[in-house]
């Protein structure tokens, strides 16, 4: 599929320590981390009084896994189960289950709904923290879907310098990574050469030069 995130990382983690395990196959084996959500979200539904906070982190690692299989309308579909029971727009899983949603969007008009929806929800977010960086990584990925490259970069370039802070460092190769892979095909050279030169001054600038990606080192 064109412009896919980063297909071995998942920026938001469930906060839910139980659910670790299954958070942990999502990228090592997505079939094997969907059926054991499944199997988890069956015990809950059977249940009275079942918690909806982890009903929803268990949603949202469905969501991941059919991401991760490429079955885009089934993560899409989990995704808005657990939004029901999670509206909160600052709450972690609610993040993670936006993402998900957003992540599996291909079409015009729910791309540009993902990206209204995602840039409301950013102003609920304390700035530079996790969850506002994620929302600005998956800013840009749709941004480079809609064909809209000055854009992406320029979130995703501010996604990168936003996660130099201590435990971050998965969000700082999510936004590398999501630039690099995404842009090779989108950006003409001649630009692209620039751009990454451009990005890869702001960032050794701003941050510690060992600590900077080699993924967005100039080519």
């Amino acid at each position: 599929m064109p412009c896919a995130a980063n297909p071995q990382m998942v920026c938001m983690s469930i906060p839910d320590p139980t659910l670790r395990p299954i958070q942990a196959l999502v990228t090592q084996d997505a079939a094997k981390a969907l059926k054991a959500a499944q199997a988890e979200v069956i015990k809950l539904q059977g249940t009275a009084n079942s918690d909806p906070v982890h009903l929803a982190s268990l949603y949202a690692l469905e969501s991941q896994s059919y991401g991760m299989l490429e079955l885009d309308a089934d993560a899409r579909a989990a995704a808005k189960k657990g939004l029901s029971l999670m509206p909160q727009p600052s709450d972690p899983v609610h993040v993670s289950l936006l993402i998900a949603d957003a992540e599996n969007v291909y079409d015009d008009a729910g791309m540009k709904a993902a990206l209204a929806s995602i840039t409301a929800t950013r102003l609920a977010q304390i700035p530079g923290s996790i969850n506002d960086t994620c929302l600005l990584i998956t800013i840009g990925l749709l941004q480079m879907r809609m064909n809209h490259p000055e854009l992406a970069i320029h979130s995703l370039s501010q996604a990168h310098l936003a996660s130099g802070l201590p435990g971050m460092a998965d969000q700082k190769v999510m936004a590398a990574g999501t630039l690099s892979s995404n842009s090779n095909g989108a950006i003409p050279h001649s630009r692209r050469r620039r751009w990454r030169s451009q990005i890869y001054t702001a960032t050794t600038t701003a941050l510690n030069p060992a600590n900077t990606s080699e993924s967005l080192r100039p080519a």
